[in-house]
């Protein structure tokens, strides 16, 4: 395989693709039947897996043909319906976030409950249609059972209409919930020291209802267009009354159900407030029991025959998570229950009736509108629900595979798209944002489940929605932090909301921050579309300080006199290219290009940055003209409003396209989003109005236009703001070639790019940098530099007194990140694992906080990194996890368990070891992961001093494991954030198991291949007994 393993006597380990014996014709035909064993278990499996997320009625709707793209109405029938609601949930939620393997505990916690809770359900032939956090929507068809003389159970009963049997299956159901699950402990206890409790609060109607099916749109993440389905009626305004009406370990019945069985019930206590709502307390026994209710229900239910099938798999993933079905293919499905950070949207749409043909028709529109404004900003619409108070929508944002560092503001940016969606179909919304830690994982049982988000973060949101006014945006603190650099809000007075003892504050989103001033002020100070970060431009970074830093000396020689390329980059107009990541310092090197540019040579700043999100491509245009009036400014006389200027400038023909831009919306206390949406077809005119604009300014002053790509957290690349970038780059590049044969002050076009932005075959712009030789990569820092700039950051002159343990761990955290390195110091001081302690003498030294019996290098080991959510380290980092295949996710995940190098049967021990049984293509596919992660750079192949270390953990000494281990190719993860990071989103029990079946397949694989060659070989020796043997001898003698 060429991966530098080698065995002990260092011969190389023989490659994988090396010619081996072909097999024979018996042997192909016994490995062609375990793969297709493999196979037809496999879509087994993926199958029962996937057709839990969907209720039976859609699946009965399938063979009904009522499932068509096309079709929104799927189902109409009279049913009894019950809304489920759980105490205790919020309190179970905050407790276990607390805990390391909180997931774990509460997905078991979860799974307990839920598991004979939907069982129970499913006997009396109820059906879960939504899984609304900790409460569910059920549905109890009114089916005639053709041919049965006695549905309910009971002989000699009286004859049960359709209606009033499901009403009599509902109420049994929820009486049995009560008696078996009331005060159900979940093992965990409050601050106080009380236990947590759950306990159900039921409320139940009948009527006719209407299951919709609508949407179809494709996520970002690709795969099969995504529906939701939905129930509706007037059983839901009546469950909307009786729930609240029920106490903990009640059930309250509305009129209309109470009507069905008033006859076959028991009635609790009167509700004075609701007369007209009844409590049930139990069944009339002498009539029915449940026994005959509920055996009766499982022996007549038909549902089985319309079960979905293996060819059925494309229309169950039409409702299930792209990343679940993922999951469930792979067989890891253990994977996704985590506890991480998310931003939530809820959604209330008023003035739809979805029960009615023309309203289904309206849902769908709206449905359109939703997944328009959520998709392309890489969010996921998890719910879709129908109360009394309208349509609800559940939108998450940092859910797999889109996990980004500024899910917040996508959030809030994605609900402006989805505001004037809405309000463009003439209907009115609330909007709810928030930001916090949930549970995200699969709840309920085998038999039926959801992927969903519970915890405090949800329920916030659903109260700000609530407390929202008519098509506004409401977030909380959280959200508002994250984003004000970016959005314009309104502080509003703090509110009270159900499950909190103090005051909330609340604010109000207006729009997005409009362009303020960019480029050169009068007063000749130096204004960057993002965050000055360099301290020659006013910032607080002090990498521009850095001796040892390369790049920083190289710049300077680049635009000095002295140099060649330089002068002609200065004098005559050229082009430079800084290539690189941003977390390599690539904005920071700009700014100095920039900073040298106009100290030194006078000219003036332009810029035009690239923001790969939706509704912004015309970004590049808008900041380029803002910085280009912002230079005129110097020597012209002009209005201070932007669009005014503009207007004043252009040419006629293009005034049409200055409102288009953006650039003065007044924020009076409505919305105004700032978000602007283009045709691609007058982005080409646009560009001719801005090079008009940028060709004036260079008429009179040498200028350095800077055109930055910022990547941004995209994991789905965004064609249309790539194609605009480099349609404002070349155009730029040909005006700086035609004004130098014109006459015009040179331009100097600094390209700040990803190298993975810069199309196959290269552009003209960037061409002509590489013949110029004016080409900068951004690669890792060095150690020397990275010590350096440590010490800057601590305020240490000359490096003295940084602790040996501190520097070898941010080195190996931060892997050559001048942002990292940064991140990684603000961490551990605002953490106080380390503290800056002054010397009498005035000196420094930095101190590393020791808790008891705690090494510098184990306190250090000990930091919750995963705790830094904010840090674009940690955001990258989940980013860049999340977007892995999920087999390449669950080898980085095991992988994380093991200090040393692991072989693909030490992955395989926990669920697909050959000794338990498994198939060697389970080996391969975990092996074909290694190999991509490999190529991704995320594992590296060990060495035979790895490996030779790897064989103490469990004790081997010798060469004998060790040529036994490099039979197999041996691979690391080396990133210590990757570990860190892999190790806090895979729960405890699963990294003892990898652990434990990983050792305990090493010593099988070290003893006994030999024993059994050695039962091989006495097999096939003759074996004589050992009284012939004795009685032969005895001949003999005689």
């Amino acid at each position: 395989m060429g991966n530098g393993i080698v065995s002990p006597r260092r011969t190389p380990v023989a490659p994988v693709d090396a010619a081996v014996e072909k097999p024979s014709q018996e042997a192909s035909s016994r490995m062609r039947g375990s793969t297709e064993r493999w196979l037809k278990g496999r879509l087994e499996l993926t199958l029962r897996g996937a057709i839990s997320f969907v209720p039976f009625v859609i699946q009965e709707s399938y063979y009904a043909g009522r499932l068509d793209e096309d079709s929104v109405i799927v189902y109409r029938a009279e049913s009894a319906v019950v809304f489920s609601d759980a105490s205790g949930f919020t309190a179970l939620t905050e407790a276990l976030a607390k805990k390391s393997n909180g997931a774990e505990l509460l997905s078991k916690c979860l799974n307990k409950f839920f598991t004979p809770l939907i069982d129970l359900i499913t006997a009396y032939r109820g059906d879960t249609i939504k899984f609304s956090g900790d409460a569910l929507t059920i549905i109890f068809p009114a089916v005639t059972e053709e041919g049965v003389e006695f549905p309910c159970g009971t002989p000699n009963c009286k004859r049960h209409s359709p209606v009033e049997l499901a009403v009599l299956r509902a109420s049994a159901c929820c009486l049995e919930i009560h008696k078996r699950l009331h005060n159900f402990d979940t093992g965990c206890t409050k601050p106080d020291g009380s236990p947590v409790l759950l306990a159900l609060h039921i409320g139940l109607g009948c009527g006719p209802i209407t299951v919709l099916q609508i949407g179809g749109m494709k996520p970002m993440e690709g795969g099969i267009p995504r529906y939701e389905y939905v129930v509706a009626g007037p059983p839901l305004e009546q469950i909307s009354i009786a729930e609240p009406l029920a106490v903990s370990g009640e059930t309250v019945l509305s009129p209309q159900a109470w009507a069905h069985v008033q006859e076959l019930v028991i009635e609790g206590e009167v509700i004075e407030s609701r007369p007209e709502f009844h409590r049930l307390v139990g069944l009339d026994t002498d009539i029915h029991t449940y026994p005959t209710v509920k055996i009766a229900s499982q022996k007549y239910d038909k549902r089985s025959s319309f079960r979905l099938q293996p060819a059925h798999i494309k229309i169950a993933q039409r409702y299930i998570p792209g990343a679940v079905i993922k999951q469930i293919e792979n067989g890891t499905l253990q994977y996704v229950n985590e506890m991480r950070s998310i931003a939530v949207i809820f959604i209330q749409v008023i003035g739809v009736d979805v029960s009615t043909d023309s309203g289904a028709k309206v849902a769908q529109q709206l449905m359109k509108a939703i997944q328009g404004g959520c998709y392309p900003h890489e969010g996921n619409l998890n719910k879709f629900l129908v109360d009394d108070k309208g349509l609800l929508f559940l939108c998450i944002f940092g859910q797999p595979p889109l996990v980004h560092t500024d899910d917040a503001l996508r959030a809030t940016l994605s609900s402006f798209d989805m505001l004037r969606g809405v309000m463009g179909l003439g209907l009115e919304a609330r909007f709810g944002v928030t930001t916090g830690r949930c549970f995200c994982g699969v709840v309920g049982s085998n038999s039926r489940q959801e992927y969903t988000c519970l915890g405090d973060t949800v329920n916030l949101s659903a109260r700000l929605m609530a407390s929202a006014r008519k098509n506004s945006v409401l977030v909380d603190e959280a959200t508002y932090n994250l984003t004000k650099g970016t959005i314009v809000y309104e502080r509003l007075d703090p509110i009270m909301v159900k499950g909190k003892s103090n005051l909330i504050p609340i604010f109000r989103a207006l729009g997005i921050q409009k362009v303020g001033q960019i480029g050169q002020s009068r007063q000749a100070q130096l204004r960057f579309p993002w965050t000055q970060r360099c301290s020659s431009v006013g910032g607080h970074d002090p990498i521009d300080k850095l001796t040892t830093w390369g790049k920083l000396s190289w710049c300077d020689s680049l635009l000095s006199s002295e140099s060649s390329h330089g002068s002609a980059l200065v004098s005559e107009g050229g082009v430079l290219v800084i290539q690189g990541l941003a977390e390599y310092g690539t904005l920071e090197l700009c700014e100095y290009v920039v900073h040298l540019a106009v100290q030194k040579h006078g000219m003036a700043p332009v810029f035009s940055c690239s923001r790969a999100r939706p509704g912004q491509e015309v970004n590049p245009l808008k900041e380029l003209c803002a910085s280009c009036v912002e230079s005129l400014r110097q020597s012209e006389q002009l209005p201070t409003d932007l669009t005014e200027v503009l207007m004043q400038l252009v040419p006629e023909q293009f005034r049409d396209l200055v409102p288009l831009l953006g650039l003065d919306a007044e924020l009076d206390g409505t919305l105004k989003t700032g978000i602007v949406h283009v045709d691609e077809e007058k982005v080409p005119r646009m560009i001719e109005m801005a090079m008009v604009l940028l060709e004036r300014l260079a008429m009179s002053r040498p200028c350095v236009v800077v055109c930055n790509y910022a990547l941004g957290s995209n994991r789905m690349s965004l064609h249309s703001s790539r194609r605009a970038y480099w349609q404002v780059v070349e155009a730029i590049h040909q005006l700086r070639e035609r004004l130098r044969g014109q006459g015009g002050k040179p331009i100097a076009l600094v390209i700040v790019v990803p190298e993975s932005v810069i199309p196959e075959g290269s552009t003209e712009s960037v061409e002509f940098a590489k013949a110029n030789h004016c080409v900068l990569n951004c690669e890792k820092m060095d150690r020397t530099s990275v010590l350096e700039y440590m010490a800057c950051l601590l305020g240490l002159p000359g490096g003295q007194g940084l602790p040996d343990a501190l520097t070898e761990y941010t080195i190996a955290l931060a892997d050559g990140s001048p942002h990292y390195v940064q991140e990684i110091l603000v961490e551990l001081r605002s953490g106080n694992a380390i503290q800056v302690i002054d010397d009498p003498h005035g000196s420094k030294r930095v101190e590393v906080v020791l808790p008891e019996g705690k090494s510098e290098r184990q306190a250090l080991e000990d930091v919750e990194i995963a705790n830094w959510i904010h840090t674009s380290m940690v955001g990258q980092c989940m980013s860049l996890l999340e977007s892995l295949d999920p087999d390449e996710a669950a080898v980085v995940k095991m992988s994380a368990v093991f200090l040393g190098p692991f072989s693909v049967p030490d992955l395989a021990a926990s669920s697909s070891s050959l000794w338990g049984g498994a198939l060697r293509v389970d080996l391969l596919r975990l092996f074909k992961a290694c190999l991509q992660l490999r190529k991704k750079e995320i594992l590296e192949d060990a060495t035979v001093d790895e490996l030779d270390a790897s064989a103490h953990e469990i004790g081997s000494k010798g060469n004998a494991h060790l040529e036994s281990m490099a039979e197999f190719p041996h691979f690391k993860l080396h990133s210590l954030l990757l570990r860190k990071m892999a190790q806090s989103m895979t729960l405890e029990q699963q990294r003892l198991a990898i652990k434990r079946q990983a050792l305990v397949n090493r010593v099988i694989n070290q003893g006994l291949p030999a024993r059994m060659e050695n039962v091989r070989k006495n097999r096939a020796n003759q074996h004589i007994p050992y009284y012939y043997l004795h009685m032969e001898d005895a001949t003999l003698a005689r």
